[in-house]
């Protein structure tokens, strides 16, 4: 079986680390071909040669969908894909069309999270569509009990057309020393650590007026933050702002 997954890769975040260790786990099942697609050059498609998954790019930049879409088309002649599986909005279009390409048995996307209450109009419309394209045509990974039910009960998805699929990564027999795995808490303090890129969706902002909270309410605890993005510095400033210099810590990955 021949199973083309879809995505951009354009970043190398949560959902990219997935796909890596997903398709890297995947492609050691002899009954199974796996073929990777992004539309992005990056991080993830460099890891997934290195692990000796066929990847190939087209360049959605500068591409109007029409002309990805027939580029992509292109490619899949004489591949003889089976299963489909997509990864992000655009892809999950792409995936939908190419799903009448003939020997194509199914798709199957995997949602890596649910829209997100800051977002505007425009990208409510688009997750709604996206919604449609699913239930209408795919077969649903949620990775998460909450997302399953959200999109049983919110966006009318069939029970049977949802898998439930937690994110799993493979574990390090030795994991190489840093700053954050060399750090360790005073006896006796309660230590919380969080991981994520430090971007608005992740909110931090919020994260510390709960560090704010507790700190006041428990004398002895850290808070251990590891995580890069554009926020980093003013999240710094903030943490001295609030005077949580003692109880938060920064890490880099």
């Amino acid at each position: 079986m021949t199973i083309l997954h879809l995505f951009s890769g354009d970043l190398w975040a949560g959902a990219e680390v997935m796909i890596f260790h997903l398709l890297r786990r995947l492609s050691n099942d002899p009954d199974l071909r796996i073929l990777a697609l992004a539309l992005n050059e990056g991080t993830l498609a460099q890891r997934l040669r290195d692990a000796g998954i066929p990847t190939h790019v087209i360049p959605e930049s500068g591409a109007s969908f029409p002309a990805l879409f027939l580029k992509i088309g292109r490619w899949m002649r004489g591949r003889q894909v089976d299963v489909i599986h997509s990864h992000r909005y655009k892809e999950n279009l792409i995936a939908w069309l190419l799903g009448f390409s003939p020997g194509v048995k199914r798709r199957v996307a995997t949602l890596h999270g649910m829209p997100e209450p800051t977002d505007g109009w425009k990208t409510g419309l688009l997750h709604q569509t996206n919604f449609l394209l699913l239930r209408r045509g795919f077969s649903t990974v949620a990775v998460s009990m909450e997302m399953k039910r959200t999109l049983i009960e919110r966006h009318q998805f069939h029970p049977d057309r949802v898998a439930l699929i937690h994110n799993g990564i493979e574990r390090a027999a030795a994991p190489p020393p840093s700053d954050a795995t060399a750090y360790r808490p005073p006896t006796g303090v309660l230590h919380i650590g969080t991981v994520g890129r430090m971007v608005p969706v992740k909110d931090f902002d919020f994260l510390l007026k709960v560090v704010a909270e507790v700190a006041r309410q428990v004398k002895v605890v850290r808070f251990s933050l590891l995580g890069e993005g554009p926020m980093r510095g003013r999240l710094v400033e903030q943490v001295g702002h609030l005077g949580l210099g003692e109880n938060v810590v920064f890490f880099c990955p």
